[in-house]
């Protein structure tokens, strides 16, 4: 469908107002260390859910794509240090068959996509 998307505003406050989340990105592995080796992919993305889901209570799948899961985790309530993502995917990623993972600020082009989605057209602006 044709659209189109205009924000208005400086980069500072766009980022601030519309990328407060961290994506957590994580690429299952090739079964080296699975308890079951017959555990079926399926069962490993909703091991991977629970998890996140029970240490991360607001985290939102974004997308799942073959191998890979991102999440969203708003930055809001009590903020998390950055240690306490990359221990708990660390302590728990033999477990879940987790064969990289990666922890990161969301940038500009991905709250653009995002807001894309949601409608093809879309105008975002701040006076």
């Amino acid at each position: 469908s044709q659209g189109s998307l205009q924000c208005l505003g400086t980069l500072g406050h766009l980022k601030e107002t519309f990328a407060n989340y961290l994506i957590v990105r994580i690429t299952l592995g090739q079964g080296k260390g699975l308890a079951n080796q017959s555990e079926s992919q399926e069962t490993q993305i909703g091991n991977i859910a629970s998890f996140m889901t029970t240490h991360f209570v607001d985290c939102e799948l974004k997308d799942l794509k073959e191998r890979t899961i991102s999440y969203a985790i708003p930055k809001t309530g009590t903020p998390i240090r950055w240690s306490r993502y990359f221990t708990l995917l660390e302590l728990n990623s033999s477990r879940l068959n987790i064969g990289e993972y990666t922890v990161y600020q969301a940038d500009l082009s991905q709250v653009y996509f995002s807001i894309s989605r949601q409608d093809s057209h879309v105008i975002v602006s701040h006076v």
